[in-house]
């Protein structure tokens, strides 16, 4: 009990205890209850129970902002990694609703818009680390969701922010329980649809920025504790909000102790949220037939309107114009002893060998998956 409350700093095992298992503890509590708070706003608001904080691209935007500021600007790291995190996940969140706003921030679009930039914001985070591999090693643990702490730091910065959230939380429980009429019963009674989704989306966003400038990205606990909550039967929108923080501490904190014995047999560093991925995926599929989603056939013209462009023919040339200026970069320019420059014709000629198969590839690769989008979005309506 002294190293919890009065360690004696001479004795080493006192101060790991008080200095790094100890916060790792709380702070794993308050991450994955912030998780389980976000998730349940999230489902609640977009009326989806697969709905997670990563379905906005928060986790991306925030990770993508630190690798940017650690890149090109490294002096704004002394204002504090959190802060750049929750600038870059606000910023993807402001994304979001500025794709889903012309339809009226429409639960389906959102998702779709969070979908979207979550993947083009992944593909620049990998573009960077492909390029900058030296300069960003060290945002590969934590970027993958880290619970190391070597002070309670993480623990200050985590609480009065989690409890300022579930107070707000408990004031908006009331209209957010709306949300589970359509959409007209709740414009009858006089809710404003647009703001009460915006206050609930930012409320979810600004805990899993919090959480994501702390230990990095988590991203299973907030889509299975509400989940497991609704399987629970627990259908109230207050009680739901009380419990999912409640299971999501303790998925993590399981998860967390399991990653810390299996340590001791393979010492190697393992970041939790690649753990709690690993353990989820199966969770996961078990979860999905029994959480009462609505499957059949769907009707027609049920699927989201896509406006047809006015010249689709002009749109086609530009598309194959830009297609093949890539094609010519990709085979011309590159990164040699010298940085980056276009080579010389008979350089050219000795590059083409290597670059023309793998250009060819990846082309190859995009129609495939052109065709299988295609197939899949026209037999699912």
């Amino acid at each position: 009990w002294q190293s919890l409350f009065a360690p004696n700093l001479a004795d080493v095992s006192q101060a790991v205890v008080h200095f790094s298992w100890l916060p790792r503890l709380v702070v794993t509590l308050l991450a994955g209850a912030a998780l389980g708070l976000a998730g349940t706003l999230m489902q609640q608001v977009l009326r989806n129970p697969l709905a997670s904080p990563t379905t906005l691209g928060v986790a991306s935007g925030a990770q993508l902002a630190l690798m940017m500021v650690t890149l090109f600007a490294p002096s704004w790291l002394l204002l504090g990694r959190e802060w750049i995190a929750m600038a870059g996940g606000s910023l993807a969140m402001g994304l979001v609703f500025a794709l889903a706003w012309r339809r009226q921030l429409n639960p389906v679009v959102i998702v779709f818009a969070g979908l979207v930039i979550n993947l083009y914001l992944a593909a620049i985070s990998m573009g960077l680390l492909l390029f900058f591999q030296e300069e960003l090693k060290g945002l590969l643990v934590w970027g993958s969701g880290s619970l190391v702490q070597n002070s309670w730091s993480g623990v200050s910065y985590l609480l009065p922010r989690l409890l300022a959230a579930a107070v707000l939380a408990a004031v908006l429980v009331r209209p957010l329980a709306v949300l589970e009429l359509d959409d007209a019963s709740a414009r009858s009674l006089g809710v404003s649809l647009q703001h009460l989704r915006f206050a609930g989306l930012g409320l979810a966003v600004f805990v899993t920025a919090c959480v994501v400038s702390v230990v990095g990205l988590i991203g299973f606990i907030g889509l299975a504790a509400p989940a497991m909550v609704r399987l629970l039967g627990i259908r109230q929108l207050g009680q739901r909000l009380l419990w999912a923080p409640i299971l999501g501490a303790l998925l993590l904190a399981a998860t967390d102790l399991l990653l810390q014995s299996l340590s001791r047999f393979w010492p190697v560093l393992i970041p939790t949220g690649a753990m709690t991925a690993l353990l989820g995926a199966p969770l996961l599929l078990w979860l999905i037939p029994r959480l009462g989603i609505k499957s059949g056939t769907p009707k027609a013209n049920t699927g989201l309107l896509v406006a047809r462009h006015p010249a689709p023919a002009r749109l086609i040339g530009l598309l194959l114009v830009g297609l093949l200026l890539a094609v010519v970069a990709s085979l011309l320019f590159g990164q040699g002893m010298t940085g980056w420059s276009w080579p010389s014709w008979l350089r050219w000629q000795a590059q083409l060998e290597w670059r023309l198969p793998r250009s060819l590839a990846a082309g190859a690769a995009g129609v495939l998956l052109a065709l299988a989008g295609t197939l899949l979005q026209r037999g699912s309506n």
